[in-house]
Parts: structure tokens; sequence; C-alpha cells
């Protein structure tokens, strides 16, 4: 299923987030609105909700 390939980890699925870093999704990040608010383009590692505790 290729909904598994982009869930959460926590879930069983996107082993070691993978699907994630793929498509350069940063996860479950608190914020990053600053980011988006600057002219550079950065790439974060991505975060699991699982990792949030």
């Amino acid at each position: 299923m290729l909904a598994g390939a982009y869930a959460d980890p926590l879930y069983n699925g996107n082993n070691n987030m993978d699907g994630w870093r793929m498509k350069k999704y940063p996860g479950a990040q608190m914020a990053y609105s600053y980011l988006m608010a600057s002219d550079k383009f950065e790439t974060l590692e991505p975060v699991s909700l699982s990792s949030m505790q």
C-alpha cells in the first residue's frame, strides 16, 4: 500500500523515514514557519511522532 510509504513510522510503515527523505518532507516538526519566510532553501531531517516524547 502506498500510504504506508508516507505514514509516520509510529504506525509501522515508512521504516527509517525513507519515504519522507525521498520527498524531502520534514515530518512532524514542531514549527518551521521561520524557514518559509526565508529566501534560502534549507532541508530538515525528518522527525517522527515517536521521537517527540
